[in-house]
Protein backbone atom coordinates (compact mmCIF):
# COMPACT_ATOMS: atom_id res chain seq x y z
CA UNK A 1 0.00 0.00 0.00
CA UNK A 2 3.19 2.61 0.44
CA UNK A 3 4.55 1.79 -2.68
CA UNK A 4 1.07 2.74 -4.05
CA UNK A 5 1.05 6.15 -2.19
CA UNK A 6 4.68 6.58 -3.27
CA UNK A 7 4.01 6.32 -7.00
CA UNK A 8 0.43 8.13 -6.56
CA UNK A 9 2.59 11.30 -5.26
CA UNK A 10 5.65 10.64 -8.29
CA UNK A 11 2.67 10.88 -10.56
CA UNK A 12 1.00 13.84 -9.33
CA UNK A 13 4.34 15.81 -9.10
CA UNK A 14 4.75 14.49 -12.76
CA UNK A 15 1.45 15.90 -13.26
CA UNK A 16 1.89 19.17 -12.22
CA UNK A 17 5.61 19.53 -13.79
CA UNK A 18 3.68 18.88 -17.14
CA UNK A 19 1.30 21.60 -16.10
CA UNK A 20 3.59 23.96 -15.64
CA UNK A 21 5.66 22.83 -19.10
CA UNK A 22 2.43 23.92 -20.68
CA UNK A 23 2.07 26.99 -18.93
CA UNK A 24 5.47 27.99 -19.88
CA UNK A 25 4.89 26.88 -23.69
CA UNK A 26 1.27 28.92 -24.21
CA UNK A 27 2.66 31.84 -22.39
CA UNK A 28 3.51 32.93 -26.00
CA UNK A 29 1.10 32.10 -28.00
CA UNK A 30 -1.59 34.34 -26.42
CA UNK A 31 -4.61 34.13 -29.41
CA UNK A 32 -4.03 37.87 -30.74
CA UNK A 33 -5.07 39.16 -34.01
CA UNK A 34 -1.44 39.91 -34.72
CA UNK A 35 -0.47 35.84 -34.09
CA UNK A 36 -3.60 34.45 -36.25
CA UNK A 37 -2.23 36.87 -38.94
CA UNK A 38 1.25 35.73 -39.22
CA UNK A 39 -0.14 31.77 -38.31
CA UNK A 40 -1.84 32.60 -41.63
CA UNK A 41 1.02 34.32 -43.13
CA UNK A 42 2.96 31.22 -42.22
CA UNK A 43 1.32 28.83 -43.75
CA UNK A 44 0.53 30.50 -47.04
CA UNK A 45 3.91 30.35 -47.47
CA UNK A 46 4.37 26.69 -46.66
CA UNK A 47 1.83 26.11 -49.45
CA UNK A 48 3.86 28.18 -51.82
CA UNK A 49 6.86 26.63 -50.76
CA UNK A 50 5.21 23.15 -51.45
CA UNK A 51 3.95 24.38 -54.54
CA UNK A 52 7.58 25.58 -55.83
CA UNK A 53 9.16 22.04 -54.97
CA UNK A 54 6.78 20.55 -57.12
CA UNK A 55 7.53 22.61 -60.05
CA UNK A 56 11.32 22.08 -59.07
CA UNK A 57 10.95 18.58 -59.19
CA UNK A 58 9.78 18.60 -63.11
CA UNK A 59 12.69 21.01 -63.69
CA UNK A 60 15.18 18.26 -62.24
CA UNK A 61 16.25 16.67 -65.48
CA UNK A 62 17.91 20.28 -66.69
CA UNK A 63 20.07 20.28 -63.43
CA UNK A 64 23.73 21.82 -64.31
CA UNK A 65 24.95 19.32 -61.81
CA UNK A 66 22.64 16.43 -63.24
CA UNK A 67 23.52 17.47 -66.97
CA UNK A 68 27.34 17.58 -65.98
CA UNK A 69 27.35 14.13 -64.78
CA UNK A 70 25.58 12.38 -67.38
CA UNK A 71 27.63 13.98 -69.72
CA UNK A 72 30.76 12.08 -67.41
CA UNK A 73 28.97 9.20 -67.90
CA UNK A 74 28.43 9.19 -71.64
CA UNK A 75 32.49 9.30 -72.20
CA UNK A 76 32.98 6.57 -70.41
CA UNK A 77 30.16 5.00 -71.52
CA UNK A 78 32.11 5.98 -74.82
CA UNK A 79 35.32 4.93 -73.49
CA UNK A 80 34.29 1.37 -73.41
CA UNK A 81 32.56 0.74 -76.51
CA UNK A 82 35.46 1.90 -78.33
CA UNK A 83 37.92 -0.29 -76.47
CA UNK A 84 35.69 -3.58 -77.24
CA UNK A 85 35.75 -2.33 -80.84
CA UNK A 86 39.33 -2.13 -80.56
CA UNK A 87 39.17 -5.68 -78.67
CA UNK A 88 37.16 -7.00 -81.80
CA UNK A 89 39.72 -5.40 -84.52
CA UNK A 90 42.44 -6.83 -82.79
CA UNK A 91 41.14 -10.13 -82.39
CA UNK A 92 40.21 -9.78 -86.26
CA UNK A 93 43.78 -9.10 -87.24
CA UNK A 94 45.25 -11.99 -84.80
CA UNK A 95 42.55 -14.82 -86.68
CA UNK A 96 43.30 -12.81 -89.75
CA UNK A 97 46.96 -13.76 -89.48
CA UNK A 98 47.04 -16.87 -87.46
CA UNK A 99 44.06 -19.25 -90.01
CA UNK A 100 44.91 -16.89 -92.95
CA UNK A 101 40.77 -16.07 -93.16
CA UNK A 102 39.26 -13.16 -94.97
CA UNK A 103 38.08 -10.33 -92.64
CA UNK A 104 34.67 -10.45 -94.86
CA UNK A 105 34.49 -14.15 -93.82
CA UNK A 106 35.25 -13.33 -89.76
CA UNK A 107 32.65 -10.72 -90.00
CA UNK A 108 29.83 -12.76 -91.68
CA UNK A 109 30.85 -16.04 -89.16
CA UNK A 110 30.83 -13.74 -85.98
CA UNK A 111 27.69 -11.43 -87.36
CA UNK A 112 29.72 -7.76 -87.46
CA UNK A 113 28.30 -5.57 -89.43
CA UNK A 114 30.08 -3.54 -92.34
CA UNK A 115 29.23 -0.27 -90.87
CA UNK A 116 31.33 -1.42 -87.66
CA UNK A 117 33.60 0.82 -86.54
CA UNK A 118 34.73 3.26 -83.18
CA UNK A 119 32.02 5.65 -81.29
Amino acid sequence: MMQLEKELAQMQAKQKELGDLIANAQLGREHTEERGNLVEEMTETEALWSGQQEELKQFKECDPVLMHRKKEEAGVAKDAANRWTDNVFIIQSWVRDKFNMDMDEFNKFFGIPAEFDSV
